[in-house]
């Protein structure tokens, strides 16, 4: 009930007992007391229900766990309580979902009751499909009223609880990507290694370097010793770079994110996040459960928040991790400038993963292209198809 309309209608409720009051006094007879004593109970239940304090009830909310993985059932269990038993004809009790869960479906949480006399009300809703992100329940509003519909009193109370949707993901079978030599194009697996048949030049001692390195002639002639500088081979240490700009293709693109961060992890790969939004998110290199609860946990959070372009970012961060690492960079869209800032770096060579929710354009295929002449790889992985981000079809 509107502010506004709320003493009218308690005027309009004491007006009418009064005028069927008047009514049976002056014109007497059955038909005119029988009107007022009929409108007798209902005119006095409205007036109890005035003055009936609802904001004294005790209502609680209990759900059946505060993290969700996809798939999962969120059930809550709300509880209203008061002490005095005093008669209500019906009663709405509603859960008030915010805007975060409402942004696919309409859902239900409220429920009429009509408890008369009873001290103890409950109900439980549940929800079969949310939507990945940190979700805060916090209101729970109460309404009752009259028989006629004149009077009606709600309450909302604050009752908060807080659960995470965790981001959904497909079981990729990650294939480690065999980097070669830097002057050689022999495959290597594994952290870094000397291959001590290829000497490359040399460099002054220093401790901890075996004596089978050492260059004895060029020690000779430099009156210092000297230690052979070997071939170094690459390892499979990954560093994920997550795009965070503006993009109807978001969502799709952090479930390809979760997605490709477990397989990697999963098959003992050694690897490091960043993404920079509102709030940089950076995790250091290494493999273990801890390390993909954290990427989870912020993947479950995060938003399409960047503050600066994408090109500006790989631009600062790229050249931070030498090429003796795989950069993997997901984004859902190719500028110019990211395309620029690509063809710029002679460090590493990444492989840009394209998260597409439609078919790419002519833009996109060009820009690709331009890509692939400075023999970086781009592959495009299509919402719904995530399994096939590994196969050979998808090497641009």
């Amino acid at each position: 009930m509107k502010k506004s309309q709320k003493p009218l209608k308690i005027l309009l409720v004491f007006v009418l007992l009064i005028t069927t009051f008047v009514y049976a006094m002056f014109q007497g007879g059955f038909v005119s007391w029988f009107l007022f004593y009929s409108f007798l109970p209902f005119g006095l239940y409205s007036v109890l229900i005035m003055i009936y304090p609802i904001h004294h009830f005790h209502v609680t909310r209990q759900i059946n766990q505060d993290e969700f993985a996809v798939g999962q059932k969120f059930i809550a269990h709300v509880r209203l309580e008061r002490k005095f038993p005093f008669p209500l004809f019906f009663l709405i009790l509603e859960d008030v979902l915010p805007e975060s869960l409402m942004k696919k479906q309409k859902i239900h949480t409220s429920k009429i009751v009509f408890p008369w006399f009873k001290r103890v009300i409950s109900y439980q809703y549940e929800l079969d499909s949310m939507p990945r992100g940190d979700h805060h329940l916090s209101v729970i509003r109460v309404k009752t009223g009259d028989f006629l519909g004149l009077i009606e009193k709600e309450k909302t109370y604050q009752v908060d609880d807080r659960f995470l949707v965790y981001p959904q993901f497909v079981s990729l079978a990650y294939k480690q990507q065999d980097r070669a030599l830097e002057k050689g194009d022999t495959a290597a697996k594994g952290q870094f290694i000397k291959d001590t048949t290829i000497a490359i030049g040399v460099r002054e001692y220093q401790p901890g370097d075996r004596v089978a390195w050492i260059d004895w002639k060029s020690s000779a002639r430099k009156d210092s010793l000297m230690t052979k500088e070997f071939e170094q081979l690459h390892s499979h240490d990954v560093v994920v770079m997550m795009d965070r700009s503006t993009t109807p293709a978001f969502e799709p693109l952090v479930t390809f994110t979760a997605s490709l961060t477990r397989s990697i992890i999963k098959s003992g790969t050694k690897m490091a996040f960043l993404s920079k939004g509102k709030t940089d998110f950076r995790l250091p290199l290494k493999s273990s459960n801890e390390q993909l609860h954290k990427v989870f946990y912020h993947l479950a959070k995060v938003n399409c928040d960047a503050q600066y372009p994408f090109a500006q970012i790989i631009q600062s961060e790229i050249g931070k991790w030498n090429k003796h690492y795989l950069i993997m960079i997901i984004t859902s869209q190719l500028t110019d400038e990211v395309v620029h800032v690509l063809s710029k770096n002679t460090k590493s060579q990444p492989i840009i993963w394209l998260v597409k929710d439609a078919p790419l354009s002519k833009e996109d295929t060009l820009r690709i292209e331009q890509l692939k002449r400075r023999s970086i790889i781009v592959r495009v992985v299509y919402e719904g198809r995530y399994e096939e981000a590994f196969s050979e079809v998808n090497a641009i």
